[in-house]
């Protein structure tokens, strides 16, 4: 249902599907609006309707768990990053970067080598009664691209259709996985340029901007006192896990031996 009055809507930088998001209102009050598939109204964090333009319930399912939910947890105080994340030895390690740099495919290459998926594309931290960063498991399930499951040896069977792309595909992990929050052991700014040293730690004072690059959801709602709050979590999280410029290992046989370096 969409609101009774539908706030002015403005671009956003967000594309999925060829479809550019725009967005309305309020962090409080949000409405998501993409042309050809769906209105989201998304209020208090509490409510998330729904006003759909398509009969897909694949594609409609895409949308929904993607920025319309985002924004819900972000009402709900939750501070998100457009990153994969992983379960290694009891903690997450959280994996960010332009498009291209590879944080799906380190994901991917950490689950094959049985760690445990925390979040494909939205990373969810929050903060306990000590302010100590954790992350939110999000599902079983990550997407990967034919090529990566075929030069990581994913068994193929296991492997079934993503509606984000002919080539894409999703993965179930079938092992052991957590049923709670996991405490952050770490953030990876991947990256390719060789400006950076192959391991470089992100100075405190950089922190606040190089994660605002991946703020997952409308840039409008970067502003005011939730701007604030972003800056003052961003710090947090620097001081209680390390934030570490990293150069992806090129190539599937380096990206192994560096997953198995981590074990």
């Amino acid at each position: 249902m969409s609101p009774k009055t539908t706030p002015k809507l403005s671009p956003t930088r967000i594309y999925r599907k060829g479809e550019r998001a725009y967005f309305g209102g309020s962090l409080h009050d949000a409405v998501l609006h993409w042309p050809n598939i769906a209105d989201y109204h998304i209020v208090g964090g509490h409510t998330l309707s729904i006003d759909p333009k398509i009969t897909d319930e694949g594609i409609l399912k895409l949308f929904t768990e993607a920025e319309a939910t985002g924004i819900l947890l972000l009402q709900q105080g939750f501070f998100l990053l457009h990153a994969s994340s992983v379960l290694i030895n009891g903690q997450a390690y959280v994996f960010c970067g332009t498009p291209g740099a590879g944080k799906s495919t380190t994901a991917a290459a950490f689950v094959k080598a049985g760690h445990a998926p925390l979040a494909d594309d939205m990373t969810v931290i929050g903060f306990d009664q000590n302010q100590q960063p954790f992350v939110v498991p999000q599902g079983r399930s990550i997407k990967i691209w034919q090529n990566t499951a075929t030069k990581l040896d994913f068994d193929q069977s296991k492997l079934s259709p993503c509606f984000e792309g002919h080539d894409k595909f999703y993965y179930h992990f079938e092992g052991q996985y957590p049923s709670e929050p996991v405490p952050l052991g770490g953030i990876y700014l991947l990256h390719r340029s060789n400006r950076f040293g192959q391991t470089q730690p992100l100075p405190l004072g950089q922190v606040p901007f190089e994660l605002a690059k991946h703020f997952p959801l409308p840039h409008q709602l970067l502003k005011g006192e939730y701007l604030q709050k972003h800056f003052i979590e961003c710090i947090n999280i620097a001081k209680n896990a390390p934030i570490i410029r990293q150069r992806r290992p090129e190539g599937f046989e380096h990206l192994r031996n560096w997953v198995e370096s981590k074990r």
